[in-house]
């Protein structure tokens, strides 16, 4: 037997098992998720820890819609700062902040016209020196399936109120 197949992993001819998800099934296709996992590996290696963890996270996050004030903000930002340059990418995420306080990486993406948010947020992190923060939400895309967003928000600094 191969050191692979002790450790449980699968041949390389073999493809993974998928398992379903219970209550993972896309409002538009109606098709259901599956995940791969490998029969037999241990529960107790490395990798199957992070990721219960990964899943815990996922399961605590909930399911925040869009409300629509906070969409008729994020049309006016984008009306009032139009452009594709990267600096008023920057800018209209700045100016949501400061208007709605916090914005999910589908907002950004769909209704600020910003193509790559996780980019424009690490050059506000790195380049600008903001302090911005995330926390996970569950959050419906165009054809109605849910994922999983970062939601970014300014950090409070040392010694500020509401």
């Amino acid at each position: 037997m191969s050191r692979r197949a002790e450790m449980g992993h699968a041949q390389k001819n073999e493809t993974p098992k998928l398992r379903q998800q219970p209550g993972s099934q896309c409002k538009a296709t109606g098709q259901t998720k599956a995940t791969r996992s490998n029969s037999g590996t241990t529960a107790d290696s490395r990798t199957e820890v992070i990721r219960q963890q990964k899943r815990r996270e996922w399961l605590c996050a909930k399911y925040t819609p869009t409300p629509a004030w906070k969409r008729a903000r994020l049309a006016l930002i984008l009306r009032n700062h139009p452009g594709n340059s990267l600096e008023a990418q920057r800018h209209r995420i700045m100016f949501a902040f400061a208007l709605v306080r916090s914005v999910s990486t589908q907002e950004i993406r769909t209704l600020l016209d910003v193509t790559m948010p996780n980019a424009r947020i690490w050059e506000l992190r790195h380049k600008e020196g903001r302090t911005i923060e995330k926390s996970m939400v569950i959050q419906e895309t165009a054809p109605g399936c849910r994922h999983r967003f970062a939601l970014y928000f300014l950090a409070q600094k040392q010694g500020e109120g509401n």
